[in-house]
């Protein structure tokens, strides 16, 4: 595949970020000597902290961090892709691409992130934390286009292996791409799957898992490249080879939150 030509400058990376759900928020500062801090608050505490570096691969922004817990956002590298949109300029997960993509087609993060304030992604803000305003259309890689033209890919799931990896089959004609990134079309629980390989209008994939899983794959489930409302779980962090281990997690998760 033809690497993207830029759409950003690497000058224009530098700086604060915030990304908020209207309960918790987080804060990406991104320093031109290639460091970044991140700090993770909510409910009036500090959830999480990390420290580490940034790097440029193929125009998609690598942090890897250098001190992190078992838990939080920034605990394993995280990829984003920076994503400018008129005077503003966006830092979108690199699993959750396609969903923002897709967004943007129907004007979702226009009408939040202009009217509410909800950032669904890292979004740099200017020195009195103010927000850049938005105008035409988002400069977005070649590989997130086709998502912007005719929205989320659907497929649903027709087999599922004994070692768990799944079979998959295109609802609306298009052919899925190796390394895309799917998630339930229906709230029922997270869960992520990596495609691995493409045949025509099948796929292979495997599925991960995070604290908000509550079971595995279901042979006749939708799963969705991502929308408005569904996007990747990740989101910056940890997922999980099996069920099990999530489920080990988020116990572990739980016990040191009673004792905090």
């Amino acid at each position: 595949m033809a690497e993207d030509p830029p759409i950003y400058l690497v000058s224009e990376l530098p700086g604060v970020y915030i990304l908020s759900n209207g309960f918790d928020t987080q804060k990406l500062e991104l320093l031109a000597d290639k460091r970044f801090s991140f700090r993770w608050t909510g409910c009036g505490r500090e959830v999480s902290r990390s420290l580490g570096g940034w790097r440029l691969e193929k125009g998609v922004l690598v942090l890897t961090p250098e001190t992190n817990g078992e838990f939080g956002p920034f605990v394993d590298e995280v990829r984003l892709v920076p994503v400018p949109w008129g005077a503003r300029f966006y830092l979108v997960e690199e699993r959750g691409l396609a969903g923002f993509a897709a967004s943007v087609r129907d004007q979702f993060v226009a009408a939040h992130g202009e009217e509410n304030e909800i950032l669904f992604d890292f979004v740099k803000v200017d020195a009195l934390f103010r927000l850049p305003r938005m105008t035409g259309q988002p400069r977005l890689p070649r590989r997130a286009q086709q998502y912007l033209r005719k929205g989320p890919q659907m497929v649903r799931v027709t087999s599922i292996a004994s070692d768990g990896t799944v079979t998959l089959r295109s609802e609306n004609g298009r052919r899925l791409e190796v390394g895309a990134w799917l998630v339930r079309s229906e709230l029922d629980g997270y869960l992520d799957l990596e495609v691995l390989s493409v045949s025509g209008a099948s796929a292979k994939a495997r599925p991960w898992y995070s604290f908000g899983s509550e079971h595995g794959p279901k042979i006749g489930e939708q799963l969705t490249t991502g929308d408005r409302r569904l996007r990747s779980e990740a989101q910056g962090r940890r997922l999980y080879r099996t069920l099990g281990e999530a489920e080990r997690a988020r116990e572990r998760f739980m016990e040191l939150m009673r004792g905090s």
